[in-house]
């Protein structure tokens, strides 16, 4: 049995749903026998495999159709054509059908582009916070080279004001040159590890 598109399977809700009450009307021996899953099932909505066991019976027999419609109430247009089965009847149908499709792809067309939307936000600020994370390591490095020039400043200017105890002065001046060069290489690591989170980041939300 081909599968009932989801469209028809919509737009015929009401007729299926005037089939199962006509059914269930009937007399249990009066059921046939491949509609009694149908009668059997009792919750609020059937199976696909029944839903389209009864369209496919209704489509097929004008008794179950003639029966639908004493159930069938009397604003819903669409499923009284495909029950009475005048002329245009089709038309009828097949338009509804159209238009419930349409409703669909509309939605998600509308929810693509609400995802895109925030996908391009998400970028947007990503690539912000990259410039910035840029231009603080920019900055960190900067900082770092200045505080090794004024140590070297200090020195020369220490060296040109020699104390009585030479060897002990140049110990501590090596040892100001040394903390600077620390404070460099922690300001550029510290650099590397932002630039690294933040393209984590960007992984993470692009995935």
């Amino acid at each position: 049995m081909p599968a009932v598109p989801e469209a028809m399977v919509s737009v015929l809700a009401s007729a299926v749903k005037a089939a199962r009450a006509a059914l269930a009307d009937l007399d249990a021996d009066d059921v046939p026998h491949k509609l009694r899953p149908v009668v059997a099932s009792t919750g609020p909505r059937l199976p696909p495999p029944l839903l389209e066991q009864l369209i496919t019976a209704l489509d097929a027999h004008e008794w179950l159709r003639e029966a639908a419609r004493e159930h069938l109430a009397g604003d819903e247009a669409v499923a009284a054509a495909f029950l009475a089965r005048e002329p245009g009847w089709t038309v009828t149908v097949a338009e509804a059908a159209i238009a419930v499709e349409a409703e669909a792809s509309q939605r998600a067309l509308d929810t693509a582009q609400a995802k895109l939307s925030r996908l391009q936000s998400r970028y947007e600020v990503a690539k912000q916070k990259a410039r910035a994370a840029a231009e603080d390591a920019r900055a960190a490095r900067q900082q770092a080279k200045q505080d090794v020039a004024e140590v070297k400043r200090r020195a020369l200017d220490a060296a040109r004001a020699a104390a009585p105890d030479p060897s002990g002065r140049v110990a501590a001046l090596e040892a100001e040159l040394a903390d600077a060069r620390r404070r460099l290489d922690a300001a550029v690591a510290e650099a590397a590890r932002s630039a690294e989170k933040l393209r984590m980041e960007r992984r993470r939300r692009a995935d």
